[in-house]
């Protein structure tokens, strides 16, 4: 699956210039958990896109910045 955006600001002040990746999980809180306990950290809140997902973005220890999503259960 993929899908085309404007480019945006996750990080204030920096502007997504490069390849957006979202990558799915089978639970979205224990990945945040792992992310927050490796170093990253949150860059937005968890956001909910009806009947697709929930969705977060993080940025890692190097600046990277990344999202991970849960599929909505049918």
């Amino acid at each position: 699956m993929g899908g085309l955006q404007e480019r945006r600001e996750l990080v204030p002040g920096g502007r997504m210039i490069g390849f957006e990746c979202t990558i799915t999980v089978d639970s979205l809180d224990e990945t945040i958990r792992a992310i927050e306990s490796n170093g990253g950290k949150m860059v937005t809140q968890k956001f909910r896109i009806p009947g697709i997902c929930t969705v977060v973005y993080f940025q890692d220890t190097e600046g990277n910045v990344a999202g991970v999503s849960e599929l909505e259960k049918a």
